[in-house]
């Protein structure tokens, strides 16, 4: 008799485990939450300025490929919480074209930074080194 209790106890505690899992991973996936207000009063004015954003941060990072890199994650997430709450905006075809087309825009972006420092870090590095190697 214990051992059918102990049974029950456990597939009913690994179903609570499974069930918390994919309830949590599918909201956060196709529903994320927008805890930043939206960036301007206009999905159009809110694209270009979230687009703005990204392509600073890009510039300023790829520039200096050499140096210690910043938290890109924090940079990425409150651009991701500000990207989410002016979904609500954006209505009509051309606009929600334009979100979902900046949406991967920051996706390639974030991921072409990565290779870039990853690769072109240590090619920067032997490059300023052997510049300052070098007599005037």
């Amino acid at each position: 008799m214990g051992r059918r209790v102990g049974i029950i106890v456990y597939w009913v505690f690994i179903t609570f485990v499974v069930g918390s899992g994919v309830r949590s991973i599918t909201t956060q996936v196709f529903w994320p939450r927008a805890d930043a207000a939206p960036p301007a009063a206009t999905c159009s004015a809110g694209i270009r300025g979230l687009a703005s954003e990204l392509r600073t941060f890009a510039a300023d990072r790829a520039a200096r490929p050499s140096e210690a890199p910043p938290n890109d994650r924090a940079f990425f997430g409150a651009w991701d919480a500000r990207q989410h709450a002016l979904e609500s905006l954006c209505e009509g075809e051309a606009a929600r074209s334009a979100y979902v087309s900046l949406a991967r825009y920051r996706f390639s972006l974030e991921q072409s930074l990565v290779r870039h420092l990853r690769e072109e870090t240590v090619l920067s590095r032997d490059l300023d080194a052997r510049l300052a190697a070098l007599r005037p």
